[in-house]
């Protein structure tokens, strides 16, 4: 069988003619499909981004708050003229609940419910504290503030890793025993 050369010239541009329309296909079927996979990842990145700026910004606020909770109770235990004139200086000073509120405003569309809750909750707790500083007022606030960060750490993740490594030491320290 003889073939002519311009069916040979032929048959090959055919060839590679489908196999370049296949691989535009293939290319562009491929890049589709990527971006589809972002545009569906974008919105969880931004929301992750979002809560890591605003843990990284709270801890410093929450340091604040700590100490503005801790002076008006360090005050609140000392008798004495001085003393009073001292706690109301102190109570006065809410600026870190000021800037906790502000943070609140920020970033309250990226945080989950209870998040909000508990910021709100320390919030009003704190103001209270200001307007009225009280022993119990001031353990109020103190509660709130560690219960705040412990949901912190449970958004986090923090306590369930440190729930999965007491659970392995305990099986591992169990194991152990029954040797």
């Amino acid at each position: 069988m003889d073939v002519s050369p311009l069916t040979l010239v032929l048959f090959g541009g055919f060839i590679s003619l489908v196999s370049t329309i296949s691989g535009i296909f293939i290319s562009h079927w491929l890049e589709a499909k990527r971006e589809s996979r972002q545009v569906k990842r974008y919105p969880t990145e931004v929301l992750y981004n979002k809560q890591t700026e605003f843990f990284d910004k709270v801890v410093a606020v929450l340091d604040e708050v700590n100490g503005y909770i801790t002076e008006i109770d360090v005050w609140l235990g000392e008798n004495g003229e001085e003393a009073n004139e001292r706690l109301v200086k102190a109570a006065g000073r809410n600026i870190p609940i000021g800037k906790l509120h502000d943070l609140l405003q920020q970033y309250y569309i990226y945080l989950p419910e209870k998040l909000v809750d508990d910021i709100d909750s320390l919030f009003f707790e704190s103001l209270n504290l200001s307007n009225n500083p009280t022993h119990k007022q001031a353990q109020k606030c103190f509660d709130l503030l560690f219960a705040f960060q412990n949901s912190i750490r449970e958004v986090v993740g923090t306590d369930a890793l440190s729930r999965d490594l007491l659970q392995a030491f305990s099986i591992a320290g169990h194991s152990k025993k029954d040797k």
